[in-house]
């Protein structure tokens, strides 16, 4: 009975865990706004809020601790530049030395014959990722709240291309969206492409929406991963 009650906990925790919804909200306007949570809750928004002026916070002392910090940020600055540095330099006689070793084991046909089994694995497995990037994709639910772009171009020549170019493109990602997602058609006029032929520079304003559950991207890992297992198992 106990082990039946855990059995039925495991189970549950394991339904509830998959059914958590992700969300992404992604907004063009006057800055671009990226808010990413679970559900109702915003975990991370992209540029973060900025917080008012606070005159409290414009003392001599907190202005000495922001000069240290500062400073110690400049160092630290500095320090990750000398090891990036060391870094690179690091590399570039590793690969000296890798590319010499790899021309003495060209002379060799065993190690060609292993080169040429880790590139078909390797093969194999970019094919398994790419057979499961489908129903990734698919557990997307997909909604544009708004989509407004209007071409523009220094001539009225180049307007008209941009034009032609973005009116195309659109239809393109309306047809991957509805075809690769599980995508809520847009109300009429939500999504529209325009030219202005008085306008330099192309602008877009949107509001897309993005949401896929915790189980949905565990079943398309799992997929990949196993499909990942068989084509090594099958080369060896």
């Amino acid at each position: 009975m106990v082990f039946l009650k855990i059995l039925l906990g495991i189970v549950l925790f394991c339904v509830l865990l998959g059914a958590i919804p992700l969300r992404v909200r992604i907004r063009l306007e006057e800055e671009f706004t990226v808010l990413a949570g679970i559900g109702p809750l915003v975990l991370f928004r992209i540029p973060k809020k900025k917080k008012p002026v606070n005159l409290r916070d414009f003392t001599y002392r907190k202005h000495q601790k922001r000069l240290r910090r500062e400073q110690a940020a400049r160092l630290k600055k500095k320090q990750k530049k000398l090891e990036s540095s060391a870094r690179k330099e690091q590399k570039k006689q590793k690969k000296h030395e890798a590319s010499e070793k790899a021309a003495e084991l060209e002379k060799t046909t065993a190690a060609a014959n292993k080169n040429e089994n880790k590139l078909a694995a390797i093969l194999d497995i970019v094919s398994c990722v790419l057979d499961g990037l489908p129903k990734l994709f698919g557990g997307f639910k997909c909604r544009i709240y708004r989509l407004d772009v209007t071409a523009g171009g220094r001539e009225a020549a180049d307007a008209a291309k941009n034009f032609a170019v973005l009116s195309q493109s659109m239809a393109y990602l309306l047809e991957f969206l509805d075809n690769k997602t599980r995508f809520v058609l847009p109300k009429p006029g939500t999504v529209a492409v325009r030219v202005d032929f008085l306008r330099e520079k192309t602008h877009v304003e949107g509001d897309l929406y993005l949401q896929i559950r915790v189980g949905q991207i565990l079943r398309a890992v799992f997929g990949i991963a196993f499909g990942c297992v068989k084509a090594l198992i099958r080369n060896h």
